[in-house]
């Protein structure tokens, strides 16, 4: 690279059969390596003052990841670009021209925030969560944000009223929706609700650089109680042969402290039903999903651990040492009922009643 990289180089599996590395430098060329160093396409990207992180995502739909980045060409100009991660090609409707006059509000900042990509179509279930019928990115420029449809090239802006600093994806904590969750330059976090569904996959993964996975690892339920099985789903649009997926489930206190309770190789994708011999969560305040590739990359997944449930055991270990002895007890007393004995003597009645089992104390 000729000037410094000031940005986080992305490790991916592009094409299901070897890693492509993608490295950004201060000048806003774009490099596409193999895992061999070799490279694969670069593309220089014309820039002013300032310019995004790469974010990767299926922008389209046709199942292909993409990389997209954003650009300010002049003081009022700035440019969305889409392209195939795999060939560097700019996507249908881009790059993207936004003309911005925000009163005042300009800030000229050295790095842009980077855009967001999520799936806001109106979906129900987890199929259509999963058809990847193309992602919105959502690009905070000055006191605005610009949601274009990556399928259609439709854009809208919504205006925030303070300089926007970042923006992440966050389910409600009153629906199952997803909430958009702005952050201003003033610390103001502004919540923008949505009527899509919330999905473990639907957000961005692996520090900030991706949106809607290809590939992922999650949690059916969001929330868990210790002592039920764990179900989750291992998904790859593209899986390719041979592949391999490395599955741990840790225990995590509020310390970062981890307990291993699973670690499994599975050789194909699909939705997995795990019990675990657990015995305790007083100290305990989520469970983690870890999915390693054949390659090394990795993707994760974390619910809360119900309150209120310490010391709860495994649904067997629970059954075993503690229902089975009562039913057993119960059954015992009624197949042999306690014997009563019963002597006079000189007038006095006395009764021997028998203790446990039947057996007279």
């Amino acid at each position: 690279m000729k000037n410094a990289i000031r940005h986080t180089i992305v490790v991916e599996d592009t094409t299901a059969t070897d890693l492509k590395v993608y490295v950004m430098d201060a000048s806003g060329c774009i490099v596409c390596l193999n895992h061999t160093g070799l490279t694969i396409w670069h593309k220089q990207l014309d820039f002013d003052k300032s310019i995004s992180s790469m974010t990767l995502g299926d922008v389209n739909g046709d199942g292909l990841l993409d990389i997209v980045v954003t650009v300010q060409v002049s003081s009022t100009i700035y440019r969305i670009h889409a392209m195939n991660a795999e060939t560097g090609h700019n996507l249908q409707f881009f790059p993207k021209e936004v003309i911005v006059n925000d009163n005042g509000l300009t800030k000229t900042a050295t790095i842009l925030p980077s855009p967001l990509l999520v799936n806001l179509h109106n979906f129900n279930s987890r199929e259509k969560t999963l058809q990847m019928n193309g992602l919105h990115i959502i690009q905070p420029i000055h006191s605005k944000l610009y949601v274009i449809e990556g399928k259609s090239g439709c854009s809208q802006s919504i205006p925030i009223g303070e300089v926007i600093s970042s923006i992440r994806v966050h389910p409600s904590p009153t629906t199952s929706n997803l909430d958009l969750v702005v952050t201003t330059s003033k610390s103001t976090e502004v919540i923008l609700e949505s009527n899509v569904q919330h999905h473990p996959l639907n957000t961005v993964l692996k520090n900030s650089i991706h949106g809607l996975s290809s590939m992922g690892i999650y949690f059916i339920s969001r929330n868990y109680a210790l002592g039920t099985p764990l179900s989750f789903e291992i998904f790859h649009k593209r899986p390719p042969n041979n592949q391999q997926y490395t599955v741990e489930i840790h225990l995590l206190c509020r310390n970062n402290h981890q307990t291993v309770i699973l670690s499994k190789v599975y050789n194909q994708t699909g939705i997995y039903n795990e019990s675990t011999s657990l015995y305790t969560a007083a100290e305990y305040e989520h469970v983690q999903i870890v999915l390693t590739t054949t390659h090394g990359l990795t993707y994760d997944d974390r619910v809360p651990i119900l309150p209120g449930h310490d010391n709860i055991l495994n649904d067997s270990l629970l059954f075993g040492m503690l229902i089975l002895p009562i039913l057993i007890t119960i059954i015992l007393l009624l197949l042999f009922p306690t014997p009563t004995k019963t002597s006079t003597t000189k007038g006095k009645t006395d009764r021997i009643v028998g203790g446990i089992l039947g057996k007279p104390l």
